[in-house]
């Protein structure tokens, strides 16, 4: 993992770099540090450029991989340098030149002495590297002849009993080939390796019926391609015939460009197949989505099941023992309905011993055997090609995968958050931070590396997580990259290797009591099984640490070994007992991301405002009773400070109200702000403050009680509400519905609460228009008895809910409203006993959600009813009651 280590130690010297310019250090002739921190760089950049293109290092000569591992030992030596210097010097804010000043003279031995420590150890780390016998040739790449050739991968391809489960894609890819078309046709098989997407293909190409319908067949592997001349003069033979050509194993789209280019144009009904484990490589290239074939969703478990027992149990004609079905049902669980995996194991198994002992020892050491020459090295090797194909950026970040548990799902803003603070993420022109970070998520979820496992109704990622083998290759991947310890593998690492980013997953810290916590970067705790104080011990050691994330573990107050870690940048406390947070937060300068959301802090210091680099403040309890979020209170003080703040939520203004809205107006770059306890008067100075936030994408705001009004009208005047936001709630009466909304065009989310407008209001007018308007909610907002949606409006709307609307007798769909509606909730409305008019009309409507209606509404929805016909197309329908544990399943 040199090769990962390097830019990761270089993103430090840059850091240290910009510091030691923003301080002035390098006008200090007798100690200048900025040039020793400039030094270490550059060594950093020799090394990188000595290990050039070295991901495949790990299977060349031990002399080679000796080498390397120096090389990546000097980088770590370099990087605790630089984070040492760093550390040293004493960071704080300063609100005026005199007491920047006087922090200057107070502490100016202890930079003094912290500037000649680094400066002596880089000149020890060049002596190091200039006893190497000789430098220049160290810094020789690797030879050709040393490294494994990317995607000399042999294709496994399943046998043909192996389709089971893989018969519905194939049938439709049959139809697909034999439909007469006048142009040629591109049809995408995608899905990640071993997931049997060759398997399908070459099971169709060689069908009788498939050869009989083309005059001419070819099959191009496009990760091993031909050379240029060979394969032009094999495409040449398609000319003036109906072809059918396969594009196995596409990797790069300009790959694929070259060969589809020289395709000739064929006769009517010609086809051309691609496959990729990358659906950004081709999807364009093909005219709807019928035409594309996703196998990354893997087997249903019955065609997994029958699949795994005809492989282990070929002897008893796939009979599996009753003795071994449990331990079978765990292993076939990991294999995540991959075909590929599920065939490799139980063909291991069909070789081991039956009994329960032997599928035991097998399902917890299953991460070792899929390691190279062991047992399961197909599964490592059906991966490899996967991983080698990314940048250095992306196989950083998809490593990190390997420091959540096993089928843990992670939220899309959290993963961001671990990955900025990490330093993982490096912006484009033009890009926040935040935005290049999901842009890395959606390229890994692209590439069939990474799964989603939850979206929001626009198609955005919510969650995501590596499939569990998947997990099991990047930890045999990571070497000390990562430390995990899981109850399946106490230990990752050798005794005398430095920790570097400790993930501990559901076991006790004490297994590695006595191992050297003074490098560790990244400390990641999942599960109760760590005590506080365990944990704080362990804590007082790790100066260097970055991230620190404790959500979930049972404490119950701010943990004050955190005081020592002056490099800190991600600190989560959330789901934890904590009631405040100190003062000296403010000791933590180059924090970006402070956690304290499901806790019970309900004041902040305004010392939180000395945080400079601070970007993400998420802070808010959550009411026993009702579940409602509680916002946190904040000090008056200067928060105009925090000009890197992205997100602030949930937070509450009780004094100085006036001033402190009036001061978040200099948070310009604020992309997510949510505000609770607001009354009318203080309407405008919040308005004047959003519209000097250009930028922001999510506005929630709450009144004090439901009786009390929120004044949003400023926002009509120039320059009016921020363009560009996308996500809207407004939680409290409305005298009307803001005149501004339908200028919102990016508006994709809006949820509007106590808004009780009046009966005479036409309460859908501002909203039918918004051209991205995908999901929305409606709770307590209307005092009228009937809501029409009109015909041709809510045109992209998804997701519909209508909650506590009391006089509502009568909802009307037109035809042609909401014509891409999946979800629609009805929830306590007491006086709604039919069904909506025009429901019928909702052809894609696939979910109708119920909570607390009156049962004369759900006597209608029974299969006996007058109007069950209506929702027949209706795939769930479900009925749920306060105080009820389940549900009433009417589908």
């Amino acid at each position: 993992m040199a090769e990962l280590a390097i830019p990761l130690s270089l993103l430090v010297a840059e850091k240290a770099m910009s510091l030691c310019y923003e301080r002035n250090a390098s006008k200090d002739p007798s100690n200048n540090i900025h040039d020793d921190v400039e030094r270490a760089w550059k060594c950093l950049r020799r090394m990188q450029a000595y290990l050039g293109d070295s991901e495949e290092i790990d299977e060349g000569s031990l002399m080679l991989q000796n080498r390397v591992a120096e090389v990546q030992s000097l980088a770590y030596e370099i990087e605790d340098a630089l984070d040492k210097f760093i550390s040293q010097i004493p960071h704080h804010f300063h609100s005026n030149i005199f007491s920047q000043k006087l922090h200057d003279v107070v502490h100016y031995r202890e930079e003094k002495k912290a500037r000649v420590e680094f400066s002596t150890k880089i000149k020890d780390i060049e002596k190091k590297i200039s006893s190497f016998s000789s430098w220049d040739s160290f810094l020789e790449p690797p030879s050709s002849s040393s490294t494994r050739q990317r995607d000399s991968l042999i294709l496994q391809v399943l046998e043909e009993d192996e389709i089971v489960g893989l018969e519905e894609p194939k049938e439709r890819l049959s139809k697909q080939l034999i439909e007469e078309d006048s142009r040629l046709k591109t049809i995408l098989v995608v899905g990640p390796g071993g997931s049997g997407k060759t398997t399908v293909v070459k099971n169709v190409f060689d069908s009788k019926m498939v050869q009989r319908f083309f005059g001419c067949h070819a099959w191009i592997d496009v990760s091993r391609p031909p050379k240029a001349e060979d394969q032009k003069a094999e495409l040449m033979h398609l000319k003036e015939k109906r072809f059918l050509v396969v594009l196995d194993n596409v990797w790069r789209a300009q790959d694929l460009e070259l060969i589809t280019n020289a395709l000739p144009r064929g006769l009517p009904g010609s086809k051309v197949i691609i496959t990729t484990r990358n659906s950004d490589v081709a999807s364009s290239r093909v005219e709807s989505s019928e035409y594309i074939h996703d196998l990354s969703s893997g087997l249903l478990w019955k065609d997994a099941w029958c699949l795994f027992c005809n492989k282990a149990f070929k002897h008893t004609a796939g009979y599996c023992p009753p003795e071994l079905e449990e331990w079978a049902k765990k292993i076939l669980k990991k294999c995540e309905g991959l075909p590929l995996a599920i065939s490799a194991v139980a063909t291991l198994l069909a070789k081991k011993p039956q009994t329960p002992v032997e599928w035991k020892k097998l399902h917890e050491s299953l991460g070792s055997e899929i390691r190279p020459d062991s047992s399961l090295s197909i599964i490592s090797r059906v991966l490899q090609p996967s991983y080698m194909h990314l940048p250095s950026h992306l196989k950083i970040c998809f490593l990190y995968f390997g420091m959540f548990p096993e089928d843990y799902s992670i939220s899309r803003d959290r993963l961001i958050r671990l990955w900025l603070a990490e330093g993982f993420v490096v912006p484009g022109r033009g890009q926040t931070m935040e935005e290049a970070a999901e842009s890395y998520l959606n390229e890994l979820i692209g590439k069939n590396l990474v799964h989603a496992t939850t979206r929001e109704i626009n198609g955005r990622v919510r969650s995501c997580r590596v499939l569990n083998l998947v997990r099991e290759f990047i930890i045999s991947k990571a070497g000390n990259f990562i430390t995990v310890l899981d109850p399946n593998c106490p230990s990752t690492t050798h005794s005398s290797e430095k920790i570097r980013r400790l993930s501990i997953q559901n076991v006790n810290i004490n297994l590695l009591r006595g191992r050297d916590f003074s490098h560790v970067r990244t400390l990641l705790v999942f599960g109760e099984e760590c005590s506080p104080s365990e944990l704080e011990n362990e804590l007082k050691t790790s100066k260097f640490l970055r991230v620190l994330d404790f959500q979930g573990v049972p404490l119950k107050n701010f943990p004050d070994s955190v005081i020592g870690l002056p490099l800190l940048r991600y600190l989560c406390l959330s789901q934890t007992d904590i009631k405040s947070v100190p003062k000296w937060i403010d000791d933590l300068a180059f924090l970006q991301t402070l956690d304290l959301k499901h806790t019970q802090v309900t004041n902040l210091p305004k010392q939180i405002y000395a945080l400079q680099d601070m970007r993400h403040l998420l802070v808010y309890s959550c009411d026993v009773t009702s579940g409602v979020a509680q916002g946190v209170q904040i000090s008056a003080g200067n928060i105009g400070a925090l000009s890197s703040l992205q997100k602030l939520f949930l937070i509450k203004v009780k004094k100085q109200r006036k001033v402190v809205l009036k001061a978040l107006g200099e948070l310009i770059a604020l992309r997510k702000l949510g505000l609770v306890d607001l009354e009318r008067e203080h309407g405008r100075e919040l308005c004047c403050s959003i519209q000097k936030m250009p930028k922001l994408s999510t506005l929630d705001v709450r009144s004090t009680s439901e009786d009390e009004y929120l004044d949003l009208d400023q926002l009509n005047f120039p320059p009016g509400p921020p363009c560009y936001l996308q996500r809207l709630c407004l939680t409290g009466r409305l005298e009307n519905l803001p005149q501004w909304i339908p200028q919102l065009h990016s508006l994709a989310r809006i949820a509007l609460k106590w808004s009780k407008l009046n009966a005479d209001v036409n309460s859908l007018e501002a909203l039918q228009d918004l051209s991205n308007l995908v999901e929305l909610e409606l709770v307590d907002y209307y005092t009228g008895d009937s809501m029409k949606f009109k015909a041709k409006k809510f045109k992209k709307l998804k997701a519909l809910r209508i909650e506590q609307l009391d006089q509502l007798d009568m909802v009307v769909v037109e035809d042609g409203a909401m014509p891409e509606l999946k979800t629609l909730t009805l929830s306590r409305c007491q006086n709604l006993k039919l069904l909506p008019y025009g429901i019928d009309r909702l052809i894609f409507l696939e979910e109708l959600l119920l909570y607390d209606m009156p049962q004369e509404f759900i006597a209608r929805l029974q299969k006996d009813s007058e109007d069950r016909y209506l929702i027949e197309h209706v795939r769930v329908i479900q009925s749920f009651y306060s105080g009820s544990t389940g549900c009433q399943n009417l589908s």
